[in-house]
């Protein structure tokens, strides 16, 4: 063992009369901890939420839609369309969606919903959607184009007090461009043949399935034209974008592709700006426990001044003095580094496995705080403190290296 870490660890064990220096080290160790358990906690939650809240709406949403680029306007020539994405590298799986918005009445006494209506073609939206497997009661195959059936969300279901069985009534606006009728709405019956869960309160509150079929008779979408846009599913998440492009390039100017990403950009960018400043916030506790890491070695290079003074007379060169002392504190860095790190991730996993601190959905659309504790942001938090543990540990061994022998050694 080099001379310079064994005399860093014995002044790291204080003797009696140096208790208070013991006292301050504690402190710097507790200090350096609690920052990084707090900044792996901090990072854990932001990056929980994006993930989770990326995947709930990846399980209810396609990867890619494509869209007439004229607006409000049904898809030109659908299954052209769908040919050409479908023999592209990465795709797994195209299916016509037809859409609307309506109101949903339910039981008496209940107050009415506003619904998305999504006509699919049950037998290819197992592809595109995670709403076949999360069923819970019925199935999406009960759809058939001339049943009249419809598939709602659990929360909204519930909201309308209807369940498997129950019927609802649809309305959607049907406007007439003439200056002697007025605006009319269409309205019918539907019965509701299953109920989904993604767990996912926008989807599950505004989600209403018909076949596609008996969507587009509906909603009026006769015709070839009747296709409101394709959803696109990717082979992988981060491959989307590129899809896009590879898309949009096979497919020309008569149509437009947007990302589940595109469509969702300011709630993602939001969450990354939210996790930056949140960084930044829990950083200043690191920054404040190195603080206490100075006054620790400058508290130590007072009480060992005549123990430097006689190393300096023995032959210690100036640059083992600093090292002496920048190896104590980075010993306090890397102890609490290890012991936040360890306590940061262990709190972060009892929390995210037993969902301890529930939310309400209808605010922020998942029932917990989720806690996923990324390799990255763990090794950003260590890097993090251990860096600023180090810079602390200048100033204190640079006036540790200025003493003067003589005078160290005058009062000894």
């Amino acid at each position: 063992m080099r001379y310079e870490l064994f005399i860093a660890l014995r002044y790291l064990r204080a003797r009696r009369k140096q208790a208070f220096v013991s006292v301050i080290t504690f402190i710097s160790i507790l200090g350096v901890a609690v920052g990084v358990a707090a900044l792996i906690i901090a990072q854990a939650v932001e990056t929980g939420f994006f993930e989770e809240l990326q995947d709930k709406i990846l399980s209810g949403d396609p990867d890619l839609i494509v869209w007439n680029a004229l607006p409000a306007q049904p898809l030109p020539a659908p299954a052209a369309a769908t040919s050409v994405v479908a023999a592209l590298d990465g795709i797994i799986a195209v299916a016509p969606v037809v859409l609307g918005n309506g109101l949903a009445v339910g039981a008496p006494g209940r107050e009415p919903a506003g619904v998305e209506i999504r006509g699919v073609d049950p037998a290819l939206e197992t592809g595109i959607t995670a709403v076949p497997a999360n069923m819970v009661l019925g199935s999406l195959d009960d759809l058939t184009p001339d049943a009249g059936g419809v598939v709602l969300g659990v929360d909204l279901a519930a909201s309308l007090g209807v369940t498997v069985g129950d019927s609802i009534r649809l309305v959607i606006p049907q406007v007439r461009v003439s200056p002697l009728t007025p605006p009319l709405v269409r309205n019918r019956l539907f019965t509701v043949v299953g109920l989904f869960d993604l767990d996912f309160y926008q989807w599950d509150t505004t989600r209403a399935y018909l076949h596609i079929e008996e969507a587009r008779r509906f909603l009026s979408r006769g015709g070839s034209g009747g296709i409101s846009a394709l959803q696109v599913k990717v082979d992988r998440p981060e491959r989307i974008h590129r899809a896009a492009a590879e898309v949009t390039a096979a497919l020309g100017d008569d149509y437009f592709v947007r990302t589940v990403m595109d469509r969702n950009a300011d709630f993602f960018k939001a969450l990354r700006t939210e996790k930056v400043v949140m960084f930044l916030a829990l950083g200043l506790i690191i920054l404040v426990a190195s603080l206490n890491i100075v006054s620790t070695l400058i508290l130590m290079v007072m009480a060992k001044v005549g123990e430097i003074g006689a190393l300096m007379a023995m032959g210690a060169r100036a640059r083992g003095i600093v090292l002496i002392f920048m190896l104590q504190g980075v010993i306090i860095g890397i102890i609490g580094t290890v012991v936040g790190t360890l306590l940061g991730v262990g709190v972060c996993q009892v929390l995210d496995t037993y969902k301890l601190i529930r939310l309400a959905p209808e605010v922020y659309l998942i029932p917990a705080v989720p806690f996923h504790t990324g390799i990255g942001d763990v090794v950003l938090a260590v890097v993090v403190a251990l860096l600023v543990s180090f810079v602390a540990t200048l100033y204190p061994a640079w006036r540790a290296a200025r003493l003067d022998p003589v005078e160290a050694l005058h009062y000894e």
